[in-house]
């Protein structure tokens, strides 16, 4: 499941032991959405040169999946996944049913 969670805007920094993994959804709050995202990332090469995806992961008005995406040049830790979240422009998402979409995963 998911190592951190956040149902407020304050920062959760996850603890050195449970540090972020490849592949493993930490939620992150989306400020001017008001809910958090599930946010992950995978490191991969484009042209030669080692980056890591990012993906954001929320839930649409008519309860469908919706993601997006983004690349950046290292390995991000917590706080950089918080402020790249705080940076997407998402205009499909619907807040309630994504925090609710979180809340159920936890079962």
């Amino acid at each position: 499941m998911f190592e951190a969670h956040i149902y407020s805007p304050e920062p959760l920094q996850p603890s050195a032991e449970h540090g972020l993994q490849p592949c493993e959804p930490v939620l992150c709050w989306h400020p001017a959405h008001n809910c958090n995202l599930a946010v992950w990332f995978t490191p991969g090469k484009r042209h030669g040169q080692q980056i890591s995806f990012i993906y954001f992961e929320y839930r649409r008005a008519d309860n469908s999946h919706g993601s997006v995406q983004t690349e950046i040049s290292d390995t991000p830790d917590f706080r950089r996944l918080q402020l790249l979240t705080a940076d997407q422009t998402i205009g499909d998402l619907d807040s309630a049913l994504t925090e609710e979409w979180h809340r159920q995963r936890e079962l």
